[in-house]
């Protein structure tokens, strides 16, 4: 959603769809989101700034669940053979232990920032940057 605040009418959560395309789970972004709308409406009282500023706070967040519907997007898109065939070469890399040590299930880019920086997973990165450019 492109705006979520339209003059004092300000959404979060499940209402503004901010919840992840990857799980369909929104509990901690939605709470990420509040915190971000009341950090908003404490500076509207205190410091007179415009509620609208809230659509540019809570970018980072919309920018991290769009990665979530690009990933979902991208796997919606292989065929049950291709999506073994990931999974496998994925688990060759040794995927399961780095994501028990890394993974981050609701704010995915630093994960992905952490997977490009391992040189063990070099041979997936095509797959990776396709399913982000999806």
């Amino acid at each position: 959603m492109e705006k979520v605040c339209i003059g004092n009418a300000m959404l979060a959560g499940d209402a503004a769809f901010q919840t992840k395309a990857s799980t369909g789970g929104g509990i901690i972004t939605g709470i990420a989101a509040a915190d971000v709308l009341s950090e908003t409406i404490n500076d509207h009282f205190k410091h007179k700034r415009p509620l609208e500023m809230y659509n540019k706070d809570v970018g980072s967040l919309n920018r991290e669940l769009m990665i979530h519907w690009k990933l979902r997007k991208y796997f919606n898109s292989l065929s049950y053979e291709q999506m073994n065939k990931l999974i496998e070469q994925a688990k060759k890399f040794g995927i399961e232990d780095f994501l028990n040590k890394e993974g981050e299930m609701d704010f995915i880019s630093g994960f992905i920032g952490k997977l490009f920086k391992n040189p063990k997973f070099i041979l997936m990165l095509p797959q990776l940057v396709k399913a982000l450019a999806f």
